[in-house]
């Protein structure tokens, strides 16, 4: 369950960095905040999740990413709140969307790292699915 989650979040995180990258100086649908700093920060998490998500990666290593990836997002967040600009990193400012989307999925992902059978595979009929 923790690889699939990875892998959701890192097509979320990696889509949102990898438009952001083109738009510059104005939020993304005018909802979500692309600024630089966000977009590298969100191609580095992806890039990380989706190495944990295709690869034959240990549980530790997935449970560490995800830990580290919420982390990351949660602590944007907890920034944000003091400063919708993040202290001059994110000029044009956090959203609500924003904020949904860092405290939903940092939150998702710390609470996935944590749960034990978090790292287990998917199965389907007791057929673990690859």
């Amino acid at each position: 369950m923790g690889k699939l989650y990875a892998l959701m979040l890192a097509i979320v995180l990696g889509s949102h960095g990898l438009i952001g990258l083109f738009i510059e100086g104005e939020h993304l649908l005018a909802i979500l905040n692309v600024d630089i700093f966000v977009d590298v920060v969100y191609l580095l998490m992806a890039v990380l999740l989706f190495f944990v998500a295709l690869t034959d990666s240990s549980p530790n290593a997935i449970r560490g990413s995800l830990f580290a990836v919420g982390a990351g997002l949660l602590a944007i967040g907890g920034l944000g709140l003091l400063d919708d600009t993040v202290f001059g990193l994110l000029p044009t400012g956090l959203t609500l969307v924003d904020f949904f989307l860092l405290f939903g999925a940092g939150g998702i992902s710390v609470i996935m790292a944590a749960l034990p059978g978090s790292v287990e595979p998917l199965t389907s009929v007791g057929q673990p699915l690859n």
